[in-house]
C-alpha cells in the first residue's frame, strides 16, 4: 500500500498521503486467509532518507514483490483513484473511484475479487494528528511529535506519548556490565511505564503496550519480564515482525513452545515478515555466519551473504550490512566484490579508517 499522491501538490508523508495506507494497516487483521499487510512504518524504514520521493517508495513496493500493490491518487474534488495490480498473472491492473473520503471504506468489498475478505466490521482510521505524530517518530523529532497530543488524554494519546518516551528512553546509554547486577532507572523508561502500567491493570491493553513494555524490559535486560510482555505480544500481533525480533534476544530455550529452535529460526520469521527489516537482516546474517565454518563453499557463509545481497537489493544504502557483507567476501576471496563495496563506503565515509584499512587489505 504505496502513500497517496494528491493533485497540485508536491509529494510529502502526512495524514492525508497516509490515510489509505492506515487504513488497511487498521485491518490488516482482520483479512481472512494469511493475507499480511506491509506497514507503511516499515517501508519508511527500509528507505531511510529516500522515503521523501514517492518514486522511491513504488521501486520498493515492486521489489517486495507483494500479491498487491495499491496505488491512489486523489485530486483536487477529493475524490480519490485506485490502481490496483496484482502478483497473480490471471488478475489485470484494476481502477476503482470513489467520491470522498468516506466512500474509501468499499475498498474492502472491491478487493474480494482477489479473495481477500474482511471479518467483522471495518475498523476506522486514527485521527489524523496520530499519523502524524508517528511520522514524525519515525523521523526522530520528538518533541514535535508530543506536541501533537500534549493536551490529549485519549488512550491513543497516552500511548503515542508512551513510545515517544520509549524512543527517548532508547537513546540512554547503560553500563552493561553494571546493569547485570544492579537496576540503572532510565527515566525516559519510567515515564513510559506509568502510562502503560494502567492499561495492564485494566486489563485492556491494546497490543502496542506489551511490545513497547517488552522492548524496555529487554533494553534493561530483564529477560524474564520481556519474556511475559513479548509472548502476549506474540499472540495479538502474530505477523509483526518486530516482535519476532525482540523475541530472539531470549533465551532459546524459552522460544521451544512457540515453535522456534534456535535465534537463527525466529529472525528468519522476523525476515520472512519484513524482508527490509535491516536489524533482524544484519542478526541473521550474523548468527548463519558464526555458526558455519567460515569458508566460501559453507552453507552458512553462503546463507548469510545471500540474506545481506536480498536487503540490498531493497536499500543498497546501509553501511552496517554493506561492511559486513564486504568483510564476508573478503574472507571468502571475493576481492572485486569486496572492492566495489569498499568504494562505495569510502566514498561516503572519507574519514572512516575501518573502510581504508579494508580497501587496503583487498589491495
Amino acid at each position: 500500500m504505496l502513500p497517496t499522491i494528491i493533485d497540485g501538490k508536491d509529494f510529502e508523508l502526512n495524514s492525508q498521503t497516509l490515510f489509505l495506507a492506515s487504513l488497511f494497516q487498521e485491518n490488516g487483521y482482520n483479512f481472512n486467509g494469511r493475507f499480511l499487510v506491509h506497514n507503511w512504518q516499515w517501508m519508511y524504514k527500509t528507505l531511510g532518507h529516500k522515503a521523501d520521493k514517492f518514486e522511491n517508495w513504488k521501486e520498493l513496493g515492486n521489489k517486495l514483490k507483494p500479491y498487491l500493490l495499491i496505488e491512489s491518487y486523489k485530486n483536487n474534488n477529493d475524490e480519490y483513484t485506485l490502481e490496483i495490480s496484482s502478483a497473480d498473472s490471471d488478475l489485470t491492473k484494476t481502477q476503482f473511484k470513489y467520491g470522498d473520503q468516506e466512500e474509501l471504506f468499499d475498498v474492502f468489498k472491491d478487493i474480494e475479487k482477489y479473495k481477500i475478505t474482511v471479518k467483522g466490521n471495518v475498523n476506522k482510521v486514527q485521527a489524523s494528528k496520530f499519523i502524524d505524530s508517528r511520522i514524525l517518530i519515525l523521523e526522530n523529532k520528538l518533541d514535535k511529535a508530543f506536541d501533537i497530543v500534549a493536551d490529549d488524554s485519549s488512550s491513543e494519546a497516552l500511548l503515542t506519548k508512551a513510545q515517544i518516551w520509549v524512543e527517548r528512553g532508547l537513546e540512554f546509554e547503560y553500563d552493561s556490565e553494571k546493569l547485570k547486577f544492579v537496576n540503572i532507572v532510565n527515566p525516559s523508561f519510567e515515564k513510559a511505564k506509568t502510562l502503560l502500567y494502567p492499561f495492564i491493570r485494566a486489563k485492556n491493553e491494546p497490543p502496542q503496550v506489551t511490545y513497547l513494555l517488552g522492548r524496555m524490559a529487554i533494553r534493561e535486560q530483564q529477560f524474564e519480564n520481556a519474556e511475559i510482555f513479548l509472548k502476549k505480544s506474540f499472540i495479538d500481533q502474530p505477523r509483526n515482525p518486530r516482535v519476532y525480533y525482540l523475541m530472539s534476544f531470549l533465551l532459546p530455550s524459552r522460544l521451544e513452545e512457540l515453535g522456534f529452535a534456535s535465534r537463527k529460526e525466529i529472525l528468519k520469521k522476523a525476515v520472512e515478515l519484513d524482508p527490509g527489516y535491516a536489524d533482524a537482516v544484519f542478526d541473521l546474517a550474523n548468527e548463519y555466519y558464526i555458526t558455519g565454518t567460515g569458508s566460501e563453499q559453507g552453507a552458512g557463509t553462503k546463507n548469510a551473504m545471500n540474506e545481506m545481497e536480498k536487503y540490498l537489493y531493497l536499500n543498497d544504502e546501509h553501511p552496517k550490512i554493506m561492511s559486513l557483507l564486504a568483510t564476508l567476501y573478503l574472507k571468502t576471496s571475493k576481492f572485486d566484490k569486496a572492492e566495489e563495496i569498499y568504494k562505495i563506503l569510502e566514498e561516503r565515509y572519507p574519514d572512516n579508517t575501518d573502510v581504508l584499512y579494508n580497501l587496503g587489505v583487498v589491495y
